[in-house]
């Protein structure tokens, strides 16, 4: 994901987050999380450090 302007405004982190946010929460995720798993997508979350769009 590339922001056009370099940083990321507080809408643009605001409207993934919450985005992200409403995926954890869809009911219909798929069968990882009825086998009670950590669904897919939120594994690859934690490999980059929420400042390391700053240093771009």
């Amino acid at each position: 994901m590339r922001f056009l302007g370099g940083a990321p405004s507080a809408e643009e982190i605001a409207a993934v987050t919450a985005a992200l946010l409403s995926l954890r929460r869809a009911p219909t995720a798929g069968p990882e999380t009825r086998r009670g798993t950590t669904p897919r997508w939120s594994a690859p979350l934690h490999y980059r450090p929420p400042g390391s769009w700053a240093a771009r």
